[in-house]
């Protein structure tokens, strides 16, 4: 017997707020440990989405990695992802002044150069390192910081994960406001940050994603044009047990071409290139878990300008089969 939608979303928010108490009595870096665990156990056992981590690596890397060394970057990254989780939920334990203890932000002179234009910063970034912390850390310097990155499917979970958040001295952008939230934001000479690295589902903006076309939103461009902001990627990697270093890449926006559409697939072409050179550096601190390939797009879904995009890098662009798709659940967005 399945159980209820409703019932489910009671019982993970339930589970997150249990592995939250059950952390309490134990040091952050201990806590870290235990997460590493949960995910060891999560690939070894449970195998959860194992299957579809692996076609992804197998489809992104090709031949660079053999199964075995596929095997020991996804088993790595179950065991990372599964210390992101018990991280995150320590994070109001960590007093502010002490998060150097836990990541270093490398280069803050370059978000500093940019505020002082008066006209915001955006980061890009992905589902690399941890996200979470890097915001806390900019959010801990002073910066007024906000941040948007879509909605749990479980409301009761996202309302949780968003007071750990303000918490942490995060504003956080609804959904339901998105693209008024962030121009506000970057009005308001803010540091907006934005996890603009999964599937978006109306399937009308591709670009190429380690030479495979993905479907991505357009904001980042509809938000650098539109407010004339700078764009800088985030690059957050694992130097240690709960221990991270962020270094703050500026993105060259292109100069515009005439053409809207080509100007926005440029920029977001231009996060999709930072974000997967810094995967390449780190493959086993990425979200693999997730399907971010899927069949390639068909002429109907892409326009005139799109099709003229993807071709420019070769017939590769278009090329290749999408990763199958073992029966079950699909995960849940992810969150800055």
């Amino acid at each position: 017997m399945h159980a209820s939608p409703r019932l489910r979303t009671i019982v993970e928010a339930a589970g997150l707020l249990l592995l939250r108490v059950t952390l309490f009595p134990f040091p952050p870096r201990w806590a870290s440990l235990l997460g590493a665990g949960m995910g060891w156990l999560l690939f070894t056992v449970f195998r959860l989405e194992r299957s579809l981590t692996l076609e992804n690596l197998a489809f992104a890397f090709g031949d660079t990695y053999t199964p075995r060394e596929r095997l020991r970057i996804a088993s790595r990254c179950y065991r990372h992802f599964g210390a992101v989780i018990t991280e995150f939920l320590t994070l109001p334990r960590l007093p502010p002044g002490r998060l150097d203890d836990y990541i270093e932000l490398d280069n803050r002179e370059v978000l500093d150069a940019e505020l002082q234009r008066g006209r915001g910063v955006l980061i890009a970034t992905g589902h690399l390192g941890n996200w979470e912390l890097m915001g806390s850390a900019i959010a801990a310097k002073g910066y007024a910081f906000s941040a948007y990155g879509g909605q749990q499917h479980n409301l009761l979970a996202d309302a949780f994960l968003n007071a750990v958040r303000r918490r942490m001295g995060m504003a956080i952008v609804p959904k339901r406001t998105a693209m008024l939230g962030m121009v506000r934001a970057l009005k308001g000479n803010r540091v907006l940050t934005i996890l603009s690295d999964q599937h978006f589902s109306r399937n009308s903006h591709f670009v190429r994603f380690f030479g495979r076309p993905v479907s991505t939103a357009p904001g980042l461009g509809t938000l650098v044009r539109h407010c004339k902001t700078a764009l800088v990627f985030a690059e957050t990697h694992k130097t240690g047990r709960f221990r991270y270093r962020t270094r703050f890449i500026p993105l060259r926006v292109p100069t515009p071409s005439g053409d809207e559409e080509l100007d926005l697939l440029r920029i977001t072409q231009q996060f999709m290139d930072a974000l997967e050179a810094a995967v390449r550096r780190h493959p086993e601190q990425y979200f693999w878990m997730h399907r971010r390939w899927r069949p390639p797009p068909t002429d109907e879904q892409l326009s005139a300008t799109n099709r003229a995009f993807l071709a420019g890098d070769g017939p590769r662009a278009l090329g290749g089969a999408s990763p199958s798709r073992k029966a079950g659940g699909t995960p849940g967005k992810g969150v800055p």
